[in-house]
């Protein structure tokens, strides 16, 4: 695994998952996402591929979300986790996701989690 440019590449997809160009377009979305896509929300939800799929492309007004401190490790050399911070709507949430690399050597989303950060 080239890490250094795997790490790249995962971080990237992230960053184009929280685009607003990219969530409102089905087909984007979905070649970023692994089939067995699943997600534990920050609102507590539990997302597959098609649920996430579908409020994502129904936004009518999706908040801006900055994302930062991002830190990768190769879980294997078809697996990373990435983790990073976000604040949308003046929240900040912990997240977590696993990037598994297809066989087409694309890295796609199998697992993402959001934390809401609570005051300390």
């Amino acid at each position: 695994m080239s890490e250094e440019s795997d790490f790249d590449q995962v971080i990237n997809n992230e960053l184009k998952i929280i685009n607003p160009v990219v969530r409102g377009n089905e087909r984007l979305i979905r070649e970023l996402l692994h089939p067995d896509f699943l997600e534990f929300g920050a609102s507590g939800r539990v997302w597959d591929t098609d649920s996430i799929v579908q409020v994502l492309t129904t936004e009518t007004n999706p908040q801006e979300i900055e994302a930062y401190d991002f830190e990768a490790s190769a879980m294997s050399a078809s697996a990373i986790l990435l983790t990073f911070k976000c604040k949308s709507g003046g929240r900040e949430t912990l997240r977590s996701s696993v990037w598994l690399k297809s066989e087409t050597d694309e890295w796609l989303l199998r697992f993402h989690q959001g934390t809401i950060v609570g005051d300390r």
